[in-house]
């Protein structure tokens, strides 16, 4: 509500409608004036919460994809260095087998690969039980971060190392 005075008489006006009386120029420049500021609060209004929805939105997909990323260094580097496994392990494989349970942590199925795998380990009968677990937990990983690696490569592929011959690496 906005008072007017207009030759000594006071008028009462509100946003949507003026007093009868008021007549001429001066109510269309009241309107005008009170429309004028309608939008643009209207426009300021509409500006900052589409901003702060873009923020939001994208810190979400920015957190999500850092998620996979870390999921994917992960598999890259726990296939990588599959090969220590024949000279009895190392750092990286053994750094990469320790982030496994934090990178994968929203994911049951490598999870509990994972500590089938660590029980397998830790037996006695390492060799063809932890071979069968490390393909499971490989295989695990993998459809978590949907990688189809059954349509081209069967078990005995993963299982294969390329070293070369007289070079075997250094242990750490």
């Amino acid at each position: 509500m906005r008072k007017i005075i207009r030759n000594g008489e006071t008028y009462i006006a509100s946003c949507n409608t003026l007093d009868s009386r008021l007549r001429g120029n001066d109510s269309i420049k009241i309107m005008e004036q009170l429309s004028f500021i309608n939008w643009l609060l209207i426009t300021l209004v509409l500006t900052l919460l589409s901003g702060m929805g873009g923020v939001f939105l994208n810190n979400i997909w920015r957190k999500k994809q850092e998620r996979v990323n870390l999921k994917i260094d992960v598999l890259r580097n726990f296939y990588g260095y599959k090969f220590q496994f024949n000279t009895g392990g190392g750092i990286e494989l053994e750094k990469t087998i320790n982030e496994i349970p934090i990178a994968f942590c929203d994911s049951e199925n490598v999870l509990e690969a994972y500590k089938k795998y660590y029980k397998s380990v830790s037996n006695e009968d390492r060799k063809s039980v932890a071979n069968d677990r490390y393909i499971k937990l490989l295989k695990a990983m993998c459809d978590d971060l949907a990688i189809n690696i059954n349509k081209n490569l069967k078990d005995e592929d993963l299982l294969k190392v390329f070293q070369f011959p007289g070079f075997p690496p250094a242990r750490e």
